[in-house]
């Protein structure tokens, strides 16, 4: 049986409304990821993935992240260093 499509939101500066993606459950977040950065025109090296404040990893998925349809990932630019 067939996976039901879910949907993520990614967010990202100013854009409160986000980029709206269908995945199936077990879709690596990093087709997510990479798909967002073609689409804004920003260096994926450059940008970290959270979801409620924790960093989602390259091979986490909807269903292992234990996500809800329709919640929000929030994409961050990197910071280096620090004091």
């Amino acid at each position: 049986m067939a996976s039901t499509p879910v949907q993520v939101i990614v967010l990202y500066g100013d854009d409160i409304s986000g980029i709206t993606y269908k995945i199936k459950k077990n879709t690596k977040m990093s087709k997510v990821f990479d798909n967002f950065c073609r689409h804004k025109n920003i260096q994926r090296s450059m940008v970290r993935f959270l979801l409620d404040g924790k960093r989602i990893g390259e091979d986490d998925t909807f269903k292992t992240l234990e996500m809800e349809d329709r919640d929000k990932i929030l994409c961050m630019s990197r910071q280096e260093g620090g004091c």
